[in-house]
């Protein structure tokens, strides 16, 4: 069992974050390559993330760094406390912008999900247009029929 007045760090080193960053940024452009979606838009979320993913990256190399140097020392933390938390919201930041981006990705996934399988009555309705049937038998059964 671990010491609770055990407050050690484990360093991260900058080579580890470069290849989770790219492992992140390979499977966020999988996702939207298999997406149906403007060519343009898709360039522009790919740039966002990477950013995002960069800026985060960036903010905690250099917070581990003077974390590095700050932790169980007072007069350090007393004189670099500020930038630490400056690092901190750098991160968050980033971490807001990745989410945001998900949001957007996940409505678009949602909306294209939906017109790949409409609902109810849009399912015949989708049906009937795709076949060139707008009055067919199983419209008028449903009262749905040309007059």
């Amino acid at each position: 069992m671990s010491d609770p007045e055990d407050h050690s760090f484990k360093k991260v080193y900058p080579s580890d974050l470069e290849n989770d960053a790219e492992a992140q940024f390979k499977s966020f452009c999988n996702l939207l390559n298999d997406m149906e979606m403007d060519e343009k838009l898709k360039v522009l979320w790919k740039q966002i993330y990477k950013n995002a993913v960069d800026d985060r990256k960036h903010a905690m190399i250099v917070w581990t760094d003077l974390y590095m140097q700050v932790h169980g020392n007072p007069e350090m933390h007393a004189l670099h406390g500020d930038r630490i938390a400056k690092y901190m919201e750098r991160m968050e930041k980033a971490n807001t912008q990745i989410l945001k981006l998900a949001e957007l990705v996940q409505k678009l996934k949602s909306h294209q999900e939906e017109q790949q399988y409409p609902k109810g009555n849009d399912f015949f309705d989708q049906l009937d247009a795709e076949m060139g049937q707008s009055s067919s038998p199983s419209n008028k059964k449903r009262g749905r029929g040309t007059a």
